[in-house]
């Protein structure tokens, strides 16, 4: 209990085309630029042709799409050695963590390791949140229309609206969240968006270098005790892990 939590890194692993912005938490927006670290209360915004591929130090690889924004809410872990892990391969969580991001336009694809038992990680979108243990899977929001999908690849993924509906989305699943509430997607869709993010997301863990966070900012203390996360109840989230098959993502090797 003692054990203070620390900030998290997140490293830029990728940048295609030229207009994708980070913006600190001061709201100074700079390009983004491959190897550049980013830590929570960031954000990264992509225009049209660019995407940015980004590697959490818990061992999440996360794709900003075009014309997408995401927000780093919070990204904080227990502290542990980044050197003795092999990020390429990594299959499960080195510590825990809590990851709290946010779609607010465009499209965002996921891979997650499995997660410590008492790690969070939760996406939302401005009608309803996306909580994992360790899966593959895409988010979008419509800022236009005000419309979030979520489409899983591998694992489930627990879906829960403003309004308290809740949804756990399997493998080869999509919903829909509007102001309908909760709908099922059109396989069609699914499998569209599906196989976009498995493309994107298999081509990311072979690029990921040997030690990516040699020369990360030290990890600084969040002040908070390591505990205090997981008792905060789940503000409308549920755990998807009693629906994950054993195997984690390994199945995607």
């Amino acid at each position: 209990h003692a054990q203070s939590t620390v900030v998290g890194n997140i490293k830029i692993l990728e940048v295609k085309g030229g207009s994708a912005l980070v913006i600190k938490p001061d709201g100074v927006s700079s390009p983004a630029n491959v190897g550049e670290f980013i830590q929570q209360g960031a954000s990264v915004k992509t225009g049209s042709g660019s995407s940015v591929s980004l590697l959490f130090d818990n061992g999440a690889l996360i794709v900003v799409e075009p014309n997408s924004e995401l927000s780093v809410d919070q990204f904080t872990t227990d502290p542990f050695n980044y050197e003795v892990i092999d990020y390429k391969t990594l299959s499960k969580e080195p510590s825990k963590s809590v990851t709290k991001l946010m779609v607010k336009d465009g499209l965002v694809g996921v891979d997650v390791v499995l997660l410590n038992r008492k790690s969070k990680f939760e996406i939302a979108t401005p009608v309803g949140t996306a909580g994992v243990r360790g899966t593959r899977f895409g988010v979008s929001f419509n800022s236009a229309t005000n419309r979030a999908n979520v489409v899983v690849v591998i694992g489930s993924v627990s879906v829960s609206s403003p309004r308290g509906q809740m949804q756990v989305v399997s493998a080869g699943m999509g919903i829909g969240i509007g102001s309908a509430g909760i709908q099922a997607l059109a396989q069609q869709v699914v499998a569209a968006l599906a196989q976009q993010i498995s493309q994107i997301l298999q081509a990311l863990r072979p690029i990921v270098p040997s030690n990516p966070f040699a020369g990360a900012p030290p990890q600084t203390s969040t002040g908070d005790g390591g505990d205090q996360a997981d008792d905060t109840g789940d503000q409308g989230t549920i755990d998807a892990g009693q629906t994950l098959p054993n195997s984690g993502t390994g199945a995607s090797q």
